[in-house]
């Protein structure tokens, strides 16, 4: 029958040392699944036909005589198996003879879901051809794919490509005995649509603790997915299925995933859930053992055999990741050369995937690249400050450099496309949590540390949320770093949740009370204390429940070291103010439940709300006595909380290609650039046009949009000659508006048109990229030749005749044109435009934000203090953007980059230019020795793919060609670089070589 099978019948049970004899016996039967207390791993049924005392009499139905006082014998199928002199293999999972039909014994599952593909799991005892199929409807009228493959002894999966996005799908699979199961599954939504998202998350569970009541509202939940966030099973502790300390083989790990994945008591909560909900998945230590560390010499651990190589190429953790993929729907992806040893070819379990404009989800795998633990800290405050400084180490890494970066640009990307929630699911916490076990988490890793949150904080990465396990109860802070040790705090927007576990005994709140105990920080007193506490978790600090207990345990260990204190609720002075959270129910500590945590987006508001469920923990012990009482237990609300986002507003700035157009048909266009991609309801984006004439040039209205729509003409504010707007497309991060000139005969000089960027509280402006100017050249004939002229105080619109001229703009705002000739053209003060047109000229800007165009011929141009625009155009210019930080444009022709600044470099004479079309082999960057003193005769140049190489390379002209920023590293391979600084940043990321460099005196 089903259930638990705790009443067998009125049969007396005798003594099971050996097994009973059965003489006449009528007929036996066996069966593998557990039935009550008594037999735990089944049992033998025998009928014994010679039972006394005898009553012996005629059969009625055949007349035959027989003894009519029978009796079954039941014997424990342990007994038999040991019976033998090689034991039988004992397994209560490979045939359930209450589910005679299902021999797709774990199930079914979708996994590694994209907006456009999936990857869809089985696995059968039965081997052969095994088919999948995928529909639109559950009724499968639809069908829009059929994939058939063959199964033999592990699992089998099948990648879906070619999907549509933000769509619900329906697989079912039918195994070679013919068995039946239907799952669902829905793909992301694409970029640009904002639908809202709902999630879960857990992780750490043994096998013996099957099946898992924790999760068994998971699958009614409506996720769109599920992530299991490390040890999903637990091969270095025994369990039914694996009874040895240790799983070693292959098959002892496949074993270990069998049973956690598979039926017991008539229950399996991972197969209802992996039907419904597509997961993601990733390892901690216990799929392979405790506490390794996967970029480590193998021969620092002695439970790696090998002496050679690093453990994540040992024959332990090859067997532990394989059957880690085997038995999870995802894709085998691998790393190919990286040019790091403890990442080169090896598994990438890394992933990145957007959800619409709702979210990303980053998946990390913290285990199989960092480097050796350090030891515990002890216990006095010289051992606690070693530790400490240790941990600061930059050479240090738990993710490996290629996961780092991975990560860095991933959540770059996802600000930048102007997704609001980004989610890292690390297994390993990155809050602090104090010096206790504190090498296996983030905080043995305190420089990596740093670097990821001081990442988050310098790009001005908005809603990230770290959400981790491992440590077996659900704990909430936000998240503050330091930059070196003793430092400072520095707050962050960011936060991490830890969550689970779904079955580890104990929870983390006896397990720190337990270890506060045997290391005397509680008296016997407090321990009674906490012993008489219920589990009632609520939002006050009041100790009037363990989880109050346990905050308070915590945090008095944690100010020690000026951490921040547990909760969103309760911060570090500097922190306040950095999350909008609401508590609703329970508190930000829930630490004595199994349970697991709900995440949901409001597709409207965008508002996060955070639940977490829990169910009353238990042990092996526990359930084997009552199975049908645990199974049942409920799940309640331990904790939930709402946080509203940060909603930063796009930043928006315009550039115009080309700068110089004739007035006989050509075009130009004005480009808006933004930071992110623009709001489902799209972005409204005004700018302003004033003309050096006040009249415009000759162009053909209207213009031509791309990705925008709703072109408006607005009034005019000031001096603007006009000013207008457009609707950006929701989810463009461009759009353009393009004009064509009319032909004009008559000599009436070049137009000059200056476009602004006007601000509004839709968006921020790009003030490096808040104006620009198109010229509209008048291609009759000049009627002068003027060769010197002055501004006056006011802005001046001067354009130069055919001659060698000499313009000066003086004070004011001023359009200095050269025309032809060879022309010496000066701004003076104010912000001008300074254009050379034909011949070599000279361009000085003088101080403030200038903008200099060369246009054709061999140009000088010099920016002078302010952050100035040089662009040379056509012919061999040299351009020195002076003070300040300038964007320098060589054009067409072999140009120089000139840095000098007539004396050392400093942070007021020399900024950080941007050079934007750097060509190897052709131009050069020219450095004054005068400015850049430690540089011989020969340059020391070193390329680099990091900012922590650049500043310890011996080199003194460093580049890292991952970003393209170049250093000036007087100080050599000393950390820092000294009197030095980053002065320039090549954004195309050309190559750079040694021969790329002039040295002048």
């Amino acid at each position: 029958r089903e259930g638990d099978n705790q009443f067998i019948g009125n049969f007396f049970i005798g003594d099971f040392a050996n097994i009973d004899g059965a003489e006449e016996s009528d007929g036996a039967d066996v069966i593998n699944v557990p039935l009550g207390d008594n037999f735990p791993n089944g049992l033998l049924v025998v009928q014994d036909g010679s039972n006394e005392p005898e009553v012996i009499q005629q059969d009625p139905e055949d007349g035959e005589i027989q003894n009519f006082n029978t009796n079954f014998k039941f014997i424990p199928w342990e007994n038999v198996a040991n019976a033998f002199e090689d034991p039988l293999e004992i397994d209560r999972f490979s045939y359930n003879p209450r589910q005679i039909s299902d021999s797709l014994i774990n199930g079914i599952a979708s996994g590694d879901t994209t907006q456009t593909s999936t990857v869809l799991w089985a696995n059968s005892n039965s081997p052969g051809q095994i088919t999948f199929e995928v529909a639109t409807s559950p009724d499968f009228n639809n069908i829009i794919r059929t994939v058939k493959t063959n199964l033999a002894n592990v699992p089998v999966k099948v990648e879906i490509t070619n999907l549509n996005p933000g769509t619900e799908y329906y697989y079912r699979v039918t195994d070679p005995a013919g068995s039946t199961e239907i799952g669902e599954f829905e793909t992301a939504a694409e970029l640009g649509t904002q639908n809202g998202l709902k999630f879960g998350v857990s992780g750490d569970w043994r096998g013996e603790l099957a099946p898992y009541p924790a999760i068994a509202n998971a699958d009614e939940a409506d996720l769109d997915f599920f992530v299991l966030n490390g040890n999903t099973v637990h091969a270095d502790i025994p369990s039914p299925a694996v009874p040895e300390p240790q799983a070693e083989t292959l098959a002892e790990f496949q074993a270990k995933y069998q049973e956690v994945y598979g039926d017991r008591f008539g229950e399996n909560t991972w197969a209802d859930l992996r039907a419904t909900t597509s997961i993601y998945a990733t390892i901690n230590d216990r799929e392979v053992t405790n506490q390794f560390s996967g970029g480590a010499p193998a021969s620092s651990d002695d439970r790696f055999p090998e002496t050679e190589g690093l453990i994540n190429d040992t024959e332990l953790y090859e067997n532990g990741l394989q059957a880690f993929q085997e038995f999870n729907p995802l894709r085998d992806e691998f790393y190919g050369n990286t040019g790091e040893e403890r990442t080169a070819n090896e598994r990438k379990l890394y992933r990145f995937n957007t959800y619409g404009n709702d979210a990303a989800n980053i998946v990390l795998d913290a285990r199989s690249f960092r480097d050796q633990e350090l030891p515990p800290a002890g216990a006095t405050a010289e051992e606690i400050v070693s530790f400490l400084a240790a941990s600061f180490d930059p050479n240090r890494t738990m993710l490996g450099e290629v996961q780092l970066e991975n990560l860095k640009n991933d959540l770059l990307q996802a600000e930048n496309d102007g997704i609001t929630w980004k989610f890292v699911m690390v297994p390993e916490p990155i809050q602090n949590l104090g010096i206790a076990a504190a090498s296996d988490r983030f905080e043995g890793y305190a420089a990596e540390r740093t670097e990821i949150l001081k990442f988050i904080d310098d790009n001005n990465i908005d809603n990230v949320v770290f959400v981790a396990a491992d440590i077996h109860g659900t704990i909430v802070n936000n998240l503050t770093y330091q930059e070196e040790l003793g430092g400072e705090q520095i707050p962050t927007n960011a936060f991490e949740i830890t969550t689970g576990s779904v079955a580890f005994d104990p929870t983390f709140g006896p397990s720190v009370i337990e270890l506060a105990t045997a290391l005397n920080t509680l008296s016997p007193e407090q321990q009674a204390f906490y012993e008489s506490l219920p589990v009632a978790s609520d939002g006050d600090s009041e100790i009037d429940d363990k989880d109050d207990f346990l905050k308070e345990l915590i945090n008095a260990q944690i100010s020690l070291l000026d951490y921040d204190p547990i909760g969103l609720n309760d911060n570090l002075a500097v922190a306040n103010d950095q999350i909008d959270a609401t508590l609703i129910q329970g508190d930000y500590l829930a630490t004595h439940t199994f349970g697991w945590t709900e995440f949901e987006i409001d597709p409207n508001t965008q508002q996060l709300r955070v639940v977490t469920y829990g169910v009353e923990p238990y042990t092996e012990e526990e359930l084997l006595s009552n199975p049908e009482a645990i199974i049942n237990r409920e799940l309640q609300v331990v904790s939930a909380f709402v946080v509203n986002p940060i909603i930063s507003l796009p930043t928006v700035g315009i550039n115009i290609e080309p700068e110089i157009v004739s007035e006989n048909q050509d075009q130009y266009t004005l480009t808006f650039n933004l930071n992110k991609v623009a709001p489902p309801e799209g972005l409204r984006v005004v700018w302003s046009e004033t003309d050096s004439d006040n009249a415009f040039g000759d162009i053909e209205f209207p213009p031509q949009l791309s990705n925008a729509s709703n072109l408006e003409s607005l009034d005019p504010v000031g001096d603007e000659l006009a000013r207008s707007a457009i609707t950006i497309n929701p989810g463009a991060t461009t759009a353009t508006v393009t004009w064509t000139t009319i032909p004009d005969d008559d000599p009436e000089g070049d137009e000059v048109t200056t476009f602004g960027l006007v601000e509004t509280e839709d968006y921020t402006v790009d003030t490096q990229n808040q104006m620009d100017v198109i010229v509209i050249d008048d291609i009759a004939a000049p009627i002068d030749e003027d060769r010197l002229i002055e501004g006056g105080s006011q802005g001046d619109n001067i354009i130069g005749g055919t001659g060698n001229d000499t313009i000066l703009g003086f004070e004011g705002a001023d359009t200095l044109e050269g025309n032809s000739g060879n022309d010496r053209i000066s701004g003076e003060d104010s912000n001008d435009l300074l254009f050379g047109d034909n011949g070599n000229d000279t361009l000085d800007g003088g101080p403030g934000n200038d903008f200099l165009f060369g246009q054709n011929n061999n140009d000088e141009m010099n920016g002078g203090p302010g952050s100035d625009r040089l662009n040379g155009g056509g012919g061999s210019d040299r351009l020195n953007g002076g003070p300040g930080s300038d964007t320098l444009t060589g054009g067409v022709g072999i140009d120089n980059f000139i840095f000098a600044a007539n004396q050392e470099l400093n942070l007021n004479n020399v900024g950080i230019d941007e050079i934007t079309d750097f060509v190897v082999g052709q131009d050069k960057i020219v450095l004054d020795r005068t400015t850049f003193t430690a540089i011989n005769n020969v340059i020391e140049f070193a390329s680099v793919t990091n900012n922590i190489d650049a500043a310890i390379s011996d080199a003194v002209i460093v580049y890292n060609t991952n970003n393209g920023q170049l250093f000036y590293n007087p100080n050599g391979s000393d950390n820092g670089f000294g009197n030095g600084r980053q002065f320039a940043t090549l954004s195309n990321q050309a190559l750079l070589e040694v021969e790329d460099f002039v040295i002048t005196e």
